[in-house]
């Protein structure tokens, strides 16, 4: 079904195929590109063919190659193609909002090394920020995600609201959200020098001392204040032994930077 663009006719979605069969489809719109294509209407009059609108596709892509392909903004380099891709994969999900290539900036300019150049995997990380941070914040849990999933560091610290509250601030039983990586990036956040890795380890040979699998040790897990400054820490999760699948649970208690197994099961 041809729709009207700049004056003339165009099919359904050709123009957008077109660009992108040029490779410019992160470089011009579809109005250009009819602007462009103007010149080629031979066939039928006030209607672009595909193979008309190549041709006005081919000059502009030839005008862009002499254009500059990085931009500043806000003091940061960066691809203007590989801004659009990122935003197009990661930002277009909800039509209801919209972010601005600044914003992009601004987030992606807190990941990776620093340098005054955002390559693709920063401007990721800052997309998913966007996407995860809910009124512009975003917990250690989710930067153990955004980490996991592009490889690149958060360079400033975040204030943790996972778990009902900001870091320091557990009064009473509080279940900690997320996956186990959130989780474990909640527990260190809030646990400065504590070695968790240890602690689950101690889980390990605990529980499960013999052959088999453990597996999701922090698949729940949950902190509670029990006075003087100490914290009961219980993590949770299965093990297979034997062609069966088990449920545990570890208890500890933390004081400073100390913990010690006060209590342990399995069913």
């Amino acid at each position: 079904m041809p729709r009207k663009i700049g004056g003339m006719r165009v099919g359904q979605y050709v123009p957008e195929q077109v660009l992108k069969d040029h490779g410019i489809d992160n470089r011009a719109d579809v109005e250009t590109l009819v602007e462009a294509s103007k010149k080629y209407d031979q066939t039928n009059k006030g209607y672009l063919s595909a193979a008309e609108l190549s041709k006005g596709a081919e000059e502009l892509r030839a005008q862009l190659q002499g254009a500059p392909t990085t931009t500043e903004a806000a003091g940061y380099r960066y691809s203007r193609r590989v801004l659009n891709d990122v935003k197009d994969e990661y930002l277009r999900g909800r039509p209801d909002v919209r972010y601005s290539d600044e914003q992009l900036v601004e987030a992606a300019s807190k990941w990776g090394d620093g340098n005054d150049y955002l390559n693709r995997k920063e401007l990721q990380a800052g997309a998913i920020e966007l996407q995860m941070g809910q009124d512009g914040v975003v917990s250690a849990g989710d930067v153990a995600a955004i980490r996991t999933w592009t490889g690149v560091d958060r360079r400033e610290p975040v204030t943790d609201t996972h778990a009902g509250g900001a870091a320091g601030a557990i009064t009473g039983y509080t279940e900690i959200d997320g996956s186990p990586a959130e989780r474990l990036a909640f527990l260190k956040q809030r646990f400065p020098g504590v070695d968790f890795e240890a602690m689950l380890d101690e889980a390990n040979d605990v529980v499960y001392n013999r052959d088999g699998e453990l597996r999701d040790p922090l698949s729940f897990a949950y902190v509670e204040p029990k006075g003087d400054d100490k914290f009961l820490v219980s993590v949770q999760g299965s093990f297979h032994y034997e062609d069966a699948e088990f449920g545990f649970y570890c208890d500890f208690e933390i004081s400073g930077q100390d913990y010690s197994l006060v209590d342990a099961g399995a069913d």
